[in-house]
């Protein structure tokens, strides 16, 4: 039968969304499965429709808790959670069907192992990529610019993420800590080269959403990690060139009002600060150039705003 797998899908106001997401994890190739459904106050039918479905097949567990956001919703499932191995779906998304039993597959019953798949951004996407299984520690992905952070992407030991939980202050960037921070504590990282996860782009999800200071977590997110590997100088310096992708605060909320007068300043100083780490990375000379015009017009604007 193989080992106990969870899937924690926390729930929140998606009743055009649940059904679909549900009838793929219920219909796993791999069986043996615990499906934790943590209901986040959901104001619409969706506690109601995990109810049907939790009748109907007793591997589905379904808890309801008080509006806390994702992050609340996760750890609560990480806490209840009896499976030897994790991994997290969002509701609104759905995976393939031999998603679990792939990744669980190349985890060999390792208990220092994280495996990560690779996902659909659109309908268009093959699901088998031109390339081989790419494994390495985390100084090895960092080298090679393999791209983490998407923790639904990964299967987890259960005993890996124990003492690990996410940040429940942060909107946007959550699972990019937790996931950099499990990563570091792992012997080995896997990356398969198949696509096992369709992420559902919603125009109305808060990384598309008007600015508030909620935002401003993508940010803070990479000030955690730039902290996690302060002892790794290669690992420390490649964060930091990351982290100026936070500068697309700056592109998309231009002439917000509100984050140019609290947040501007702010992102601004990280972004001169840590530049120069991205102009030595791997990054294309054209993403370069598009960089350093920005910081241009950024200039020109914090002068008219000062």
């Amino acid at each position: 039968m193989g080992e106990l797998v969870g899937i924690i899908i926390p729930v929140y106001n998606v009743e055009k969304y649940i059904r679909r997401c549900l009838d793929t994890v219920i219909s796993q190739t791999y069986k043996n499965i615990e499906v934790l459904l943590i209901d986040d106050g959901s104001s619409d039918s969706s506690y109601s429709i995990c109810q049907e479905y939790s009748k109907k097949d007793n591997r589905l567990k379904l808890l309801h808790k008080e509006n806390g956001g994702v992050s609340s919703a996760r750890n609560i499932g990480i806490d209840v959670a009896n499976g030897k191995y994790i991994s997290f779906v969002d509701a609104d998304d759905w995976v393939e069907p031999d998603y679990i039993e792939m990744l669980i597959k190349t985890m060999g019953g390792g208990n220092n192992v994280i495996v990560f798949c690779q996902h659909f951004s659109n309908g268009n996407d093959d699901k088998y990529i031109n390339c081989g299984v790419y494994e390495g520690n985390y100084v090895d992905f960092f080298r090679e610019d393999i791209k983490i952070g998407y923790v639904w992407e990964g299967l987890y030991p259960k005993s890996l993420i124990s003492d690990l939980r996410f940040d429940e202050n942060f909107t946007i960037g959550e699972d990019t800590v937790f996931v950099y921070s499990v990563a570091k504590k792992a012997e080995k990282l896997y990356r398969l080269p198949i696509r096992l996860y369709h992420y559902f782009d919603r125009i109305d999800s808060a990384v598309y959403s008007t600015f508030n200071e909620g935002k401003m977590t993508r940010l803070y997110s990479w000030e955690q990690i730039i902290k996690i590997y302060a002892d790794d100088k290669y690992c420390c310096n490649k964060a930091k060139a990351t982290m100026v992708i936070s500068w697309n605060l700056l592109r998309n909320y231009y002439f917000d009002e509100i984050f140019r007068k609290k947040y501007y300043k702010y992102t601004f100083k990280y972004y001169k600060k840590y530049l120069r780490y991205y102009l030595i990375s791997r990054n294309s000379l054209l993403s370069k150039i598009k960089f350093l015009i920005i910081s241009f017009i950024a200039r020109i604007i914090l002068k008219k705003y000062k």
